[in-house]
């Protein structure tokens, strides 16, 4: 191929001012990942659904095409100066950069390029293969360009014509566009678009940013490249680091420290516990058994009695303590030998014995078994909301305008866009055990006297607690270390500036209180508000315990608080019911405890109902008639809060009092369709959805779901940022993504509890003997 004395200058415009063309070929979002935390994601999903709309309305159609029309006139503008017509001009062009304070390292680098570009040297023209181009679907908002972000790592410049030539490729990704236009999403507002560029690896992203630029400068008289009216430049970017060159940070350090520690005690509790228990070496060893006095007689009925309680012959030898351990073999018809504290610590860390009780589906009579299937499909309810919202705030999707809109006008995908009520099934839930479990223990002890509530309150600490915090030790400092890719944050994310400031509200559980708009694990809010239910929880249950009628004032009391403060809040922000539409007040309303109590107080009143009726109801009460009725008012209920807002969905905009309505009522209505499903379930008139909800298999499944909540975003947010090309959504695509996050959440969710929920279970139990 002939090379024409036009090549070289059209090449290098291609390379360096690629920028130009692309910031005159369309708009799109901004690639700063500085507001990609969760709590920002909610946050810009209403500003994000006014700009993916407003792609179909025929002046931003306008806008868009004047800008691709502009490509043209830019191509023409930077052919008439040809920068590199003779070499003298490229010389000043060096010369100009040098004088903007840039690297001077990286400016003769980027000129050696240019001078590879020319002899059609291997390595420049893969540098420049590796930049991005403008794509197509640009009027569908496929306007992420990354280039080839592996293959820019590849890349080695060493040229024989020059033996200076020495340098690696370094992926930079750009945001172009309207300037400080710093938004997760701009189509009307700010014209933006992500591209990936590869430089050499001596120039850094303040070195790109006024290198682009300062071209664009040269080529238009102005730093600023005015197109069609408006004013264009490169207003961010980021330069990555390999992997490999990644400086570990103390904190990186400390919890690697913290996971080889928890991974020894595993192995080592395993060990042991499997010699202990196919060995029998470690029996009758004084620091891991003690020996207790037994007065043992023979009944009548050839059973024992042992300490006046009667018990089986055949588990005289094998009696278990609680779910710790065993009863050695008595070497004194007299003694017995008991498992001591070491021994119960050890074995708390045990895979082998922790991991058989957690795929273990036996239950104690009187369990409530349909929770176990209720549990594990609301969590899988939450994973599928979570793919979309995630999917859709990921600065990846590359058909985002058409795909969005086509699940707008759908009805079928209002499941997907309400999935948050899915979280006011685990407060149901939350509700119901704690009462229903209270009033049982009430009814063993005697009364609330005998009540230690300190243990109260601090089994329910520590059974979130330890693993909530370790999950967020491994996060928070590791996650650069996991992945790469053009999106992937290596510095500036959301957890690196809210976690070390605001940890400590995690820990005491406020997080959805206090700087509720910069939380760490910002899906954490629920954990919050449950706690905050858990410690008001007594006046509930002590005013039920003593008198039913008060128990229903105080519930009805929470509930009524609950409608008043959603509904003035909604009215006083103007909001719409929509969950999109209340994105931007959503530490107003949708993270706060006066606005999510009522399913919570709901539960507790089942609970209680359940506990007293023995999870029976007396014949003749509930008839067909009343079954079919409940269970029909339970099903409209939950049809009107899910699908009842399609129509906000599709365009049209509800009254004020019907959205503050809807806001007030909606959440505590689907908790009661919920519980009226638990109470039939229980009582014996579920029919086949109490047979399918009370499926053995979702037992073990149901155990996982507290540490599957907490590591499924963390998965998401690794996949996304991970793609190394613009993400095209189909509802195939949509349903492979959300069975892969859930079934990655569980797999994930089963090592996580291993690790760390139930060693800290049986450490509990060892301490206190429970």
């Amino acid at each position: 191929m002939r090379m024409d004395s036009h090549i070289p200058s059209k090449t290098l415009l291609v390379f360096l001012l690629l920028v130009g063309f692309l910031g005159a070929s369309s708009g799109t979002l901004s690639s700063s990942t500085e507001d990609a935390s969760y709590a920002s994601r909610y946050r810009s999903l209403e500003r994000l659904h006014h700009d993916v709309t407003s792609i179909s309305n025929t002046t931003t159609q306008d806008e868009l095409f004047d800008f691709a029309d502009s490509l043209d006139v830019l191509k023409n503008l930077f052919s008439l100066p040809s920068l590199l017509k003779r070499k003298y001009q490229l010389r000043s062009t060096q010369d100009e950069l040098l004088q903007q304070n840039i690297s001077e390292t990286c400016v003769n680098n980027t000129m050696q390029i240019v001078e590879g570009l020319l002899r059609r040297e291997g390595w420049a023209l893969k540098m420049l293969d590796a930049a991005g181009k403008p794509a197509s679907g640009l009027m569908e908002g496929n306007l992420y360009w990354f280039g080839s972000y592996d293959e820019c790592w590849t890349i080695h410049a060493s040229s024989i014509n020059d033996s200076s030539v020495d340098f690696d490729g370094r992926y930079c990704k750009m945001g172009i566009g309207a300037p400080h236009a710093k938004v997760p999403f701009g189509i009307a507002g700010a014209l933006t678009v992500t591209y990936g560029v590869c430089l050499p690896n001596s120039c850094s992203g303040e070195d790109a940013e006024v290198m682009f630029n300062t071209l664009i400068g040269l080529a238009t008289g102005t730093q600023r490249l005015p197109v069609q009216n408006r004013t264009v430049q490169v207003f961010t970017s980021e330069c990555k680091l390999q992997p490999a060159d990644l400086e570990w940070t103390g904190g990186a350090i400390a919890a690697l420290c913290v996971l080889s520690l928890f991974t020894f005690l595993l192995i080592i509790g395993t060990i042991y516990d499997i010699l202990h228990q196919h060995t029998g070496i470690f029996k009758n060893r004084p620091k891991l058994y003690m020996s207790e006095k037994h007065i043992i007689n023979q009944s009548a009925d050839g059973s024992t009695v042992e300490n006046g309680e009667t018990i089986s012959s055949a588990s005289v030898d094998v009696k278990q303590s609680g779910e710790v351990g065993k009863y050695s073999k008595m070497s004194d018809p007299g003694q017995q030998q008991k498992p001591g504290i070491l021994h119960n610590v050890i074995v708390a860390f045990s895979v082998y014995t922790n991991g058989v009780k957690m795929l273990g589906t036996a239950q104690p009579e009187g369990s409530l078994r349909a929770v176990h299937g209720i549990r594990f499909i609301s969590m899988s309810w939450v994973i599928l909301g979570h793919t979309f919202f995630f999917l859709l705030t990921s600065q990846t999707l590359g058909n985002i305008a058409p795909y969005y809109q086509m699940m707008l006008e759908r009805w079928t995908a209002q499941a997907i866009l309400n999935a948050t009520v899915s979280v006011d099934t685990f407060f149901v839930l939350s509700g119901v055990l704690l009462s229903y479990l209270f009033m049982r223990e009430m009814g063993k002890m005697g009364g609330p006297r005998k009540v230690n509530w300190f243990m109260f309150y601090f089994h329910r600490y520590w059974r979130l607690t330890p693993p909530y915090m370790l999950v967020m030790l491994m996060y928070v400092p590791l996650y650069r270390y996991w992945s790469e890719g053009p999106q992937y944050p290596q510095a500036a994310y959301g957890i690196d500036v809210n976690c070390p400031k605001y940890w400590w509200t995690n820990i005491l559980y406020i997080n959805n209180l206090v700087h509720s708009s910069q939380q760490c694990m910002g899906w954490s809010w629920y954990l919050a508000n449950d706690m905050q239910f858990f410690i008001i929880s007594p006046i509930i249950l002590l005013a039920f315990y003593f008198n039913a009628a008060a128990g229903g004032v105080v519930t009805a009391a929470l509930v009524l608080m609950n409608f008043i403060a959603s509904g003035v809040i909604t009215t006083e922000n103007n909001a719409q019911a929509t969950f999109i539409a209340m994105a931007d007040i959503s530490d107003k309303i949708y993270w706060k405890p006066w606005c999510r109590i009522g399913p919570y107080a709901l539960g507790i009143a089942l609970g209680y109902i359940l506990h007293v009726n023995k999870c029976k109801v007396k014949k003749g009460l509930m008839t067909n008639v009343i079954m079919v009725v409940g269970w029909c008012i339970a099903i409209v209920l939950g049809i009107l809060v899910v699908y009842g807002l399609y129509d906000d969905y599709d365009g049209s905009v509800s009254p004020q009092a019907v959205a503050s309505l809807y806001n007030a009522t909606a959440r505590t209505g689907w908790g009661l369709a919920v519980c009226w499903v638990i109470f039939a379930c229980v009582t014996g008139y579920g029919g086949f959805v109490n047979m399918f909800l009370s499926w053995k298999g979702f037992i073990p499944l149901s155990r996982l779901t507290y540490c599957a909540y907490l590591v499924h975003p963390v998965i998401m947010t690794v996949y996304y940022t991970s793609l190394r090309a613009p993400y095209i959504a189909t509802d195939t695509m949509l349903i492979y993504s959300f069975f892969g996050h859930l079934v990655a959440a569980y797999v994930i969710a089963f090592a996580t509890s291993l690790l760390f929920e139930s060693p800290m279970i049986g450490l509990e139990r060892a301490l206190f003997r429970k």
